[in-house]
């Protein structure tokens, strides 16, 4: 299951070696057991002292980890010493700086996160994105937005952040292209047809706009705000 064969995430984990301990740690006990056996008083009682010796080590390893553990950032601070290119742990530490407020910290990571080599993760890129809009560096933001999409073309975050960023612009064909990527890719996401029936309206092209809102009653059960902004929409259309 960790051989490398099977292409996985990473190239090595600690708690890979869980299973392939067994056999060895299995042949350690056999051929102590024997050794004490076998063996007088005074070997006997070293093999209990190195033993007990072990349990200690390993013992205050496993607290020193759970420490670690108990932190995020530092337990991916930490990983990072041994894998400083890995996109998704940079990537990480930015999300947990993000969730702390300390934005500058996040988008340092992600930044870095981006940069890896072979990178072809696309959520770094989609979380700088939402920081540098965030800043109103709007053409920085919409490079990151659509690297995202280049990477993963299944990748829905940035496509709503891209629609609001050409709306604001007054591009409305954009706009309408990205929601209708997004309507293909979730097509439950009721929110979606809400605001193509806007941007449709902005078009006056209010067959498309009606059309979307009656499409987008079918998911009313996944987000009733919405369903009630389309019902009110709808109301308007039949006056």
């Amino acid at each position: 299951m960790t051989s490398g064969i099977t292409p996985i995430n990473a190239q090595l984990y600690e708690h890979w070696l869980y299973l392939a301990l067994l056999g060895p740690l299995t042949l350690a006990i056999f051929f102590m057991y024997e050794i004490f056996q076998a063996k007088g008083k005074l070997i006997k009682t070293l093999i209990i002292v190195v033993l007990v010796g072990i349990v200690i080590f390993f013992s205050v390893l496993s607290i020193r980890r759970n420490i670690l553990w108990g932190d995020p950032i530092k337990f991916f601070e930490n990983i990072l010493e041994y894998e400083p290119d890995s996109a998704r742990i940079n990537n990480n530490l930015g999300y947990l700086y993000y969730d702390k407020g300390d934005k500058e910290k996040a988008e340092e990571y992600y930044w870095k996160a981006t940069k890896t080599s072979g990178n072809n993760f696309p959520q770094p890129y989609f979380n700088l994105g939402s920081i540098l809009q965030e800043k109103g560096d709007i053409r920085g933001a919409v490079v990151v937005f659509e690297k995202a999409i280049e990477l993963d073309p299944n990748f829905a975050y940035p496509y709503p952040n891209l629609a609001v960023i050409y709306a604001s612009q007054g591009d409305l064909i954009k706009a309408t292209d990205y929601l209708e990527k997004l309507k293909n890719l979730q097509p439950q996401l009721q929110r979606v047809y809400y605001n193509l029936a806007l941007v449709y309206i902005e078009r006056n092209d209010y067959g498309s706009a009606y059309k979307n809102l009656q499409d987008g009653l079918k998911y009313g059960q996944f987000d009733p705000e919405t369903d009630q902004l389309i019902t009110e929409l709808i109301k308007k259309f039949e006056e």
